[in-house]
C-alpha cells in the first residue's frame, strides 16, 4: 500500500503524485487487460454476432487506456501539498510555492454528488474511527466519479493572480459557506482515500479553525458545468 501522506510533530506531508502514478498503472493494467480480452474473444470465434460483440468491448476499453496514456506525463509528474506552522506549502517538480496561513481562508474538500452513488461521510477521522483501514474506502464512498478536489479559499480573491504555479487551478463557483470568495484554487485529487486523509489531517493539525470540511458540489454530468476558469487578467 502506497503511503499517501507523512505525518510528524512540525510538518504534514501528502504525496498526490505517488497516488495519481497509483492510479495511473492500476488502470492501465486493467483497461489493458480487458481491451486485450476483446480482441482475443473477437478473433478466437467462427461466430460474427460474438466477434462483433469482442471488438466492440476492445474498443470501449481502448478509449480511456489511450486518454491514459496520453496524460502519462502528467500523472507521473510529482506534485503534492505539505502543511506546517508556517503555511500551506505546493511543489510541482522542482517548482514550489508557499501560502502563509494569514492568507488563507478556508480549506476543504469539495466533490460532486452523482445521483447513482449515497452521499460521501464527511470526516476521514469519523469513518475509519471504527474501521480497519481496510475498508476505508468502502465506508468513505469514495469514486472517481464524485470530482474530488482539495478548494483552498484566500481571504483576498485577488491573492489567486499571485500564484503563477497555481494559475490553471484557479477557479469561481458558489462557495460553501457566505464569508468566503466565489474565486478559489480547486486542485484535482485523485479518489484515494490516504490523499483525502492526509490532507484533512494536515489542516487540522495546524490551523483546524481553517477545516470547512467535505461538502457536496452540483453534480456536472460529467461536464463542465457551473464551473468558469479564470483569466489571469480577472480577480
Amino acid at each position: 500500500m502506497v503511503n499517501d501522506s507523512e505525518h510528524s510533530a512540525d510538518r504534514v506531508i501528502v504525496d498526490i503524485g505517488s497516488a495519481n502514478r497509483l492510479a495511473a498503472v492500476t488502470g492501465i493494467v486493467l483497461f489493458g487487460l480487458f481491451m486485450t480480452g476483446g480482441i482475443y474473444t473477437a478473433v478466437d470465434t467462427q461466430d460474427t454476432t460474438i466477434s462483433v460483440i469482442g471488438y466492440c468491448v476492445a474498443g470501449l476499453f481502448a478509449v480511456p487506456l489511450i486518454i491514459l496514456l496520453r496524460l502519462l506525463p502528467v500523472l507521473f509528474r510529482s506534485c503534492g501539498l505539505a502543511f506546517s506552522h508556517s503555511g500551506l506549502q505546493y511543489w510541482e517538480g522542482r517548482n514550489q510555492l508557499l501560502i502563509p496561513w494569514h492568507e488563507v481562508a478556508a480549506i476543504g474538500i469539495g466533490y460532486e454528488q452523482p445521483p447513482e452513488l449515497p452521499s460521501l461521510t464527511t470526516s476521514f477521522e469519523d469513518a475509519v474511527k471504527s474501521y480497519a483501514a481496510g475498508k476505508a474506502k468502502e465506508t468513505l464512498k469514495v469514486d472517481g466519479k464524485r470530482r474530488i478536489a482539495v478548494e483552498i479559499f484566500p481571504i483576498d480573491a485577488h491573492a489567486v493572480a499571485g500564484q503563477p504555479l497555481l494559475c490553471r487551478y484557479r477557479s469561481e463557483q458558489t462557495p460553501p459557506a457566505e464569508e468566503l470568495h466565489s474565486v478559489r484554487w480547486r486542485l484535482p485529487i485523485p479518489p484515494v482515500v490516504g490523499v483525502a486523509g492526509g490532507i484533512e489531517r494536515g489542516v487540522r493539525t495546524f490551523h483546524p479553525d481553517r477545516w470547512l470540511g467535505w461538502f457536496a458540489r452540483p453534480w456536472s454530468g460529467g461536464a463542465l458545468v457551473g464551473r468558469r476558469r479564470l483569466d489571469p487578467s480577472e480577480s
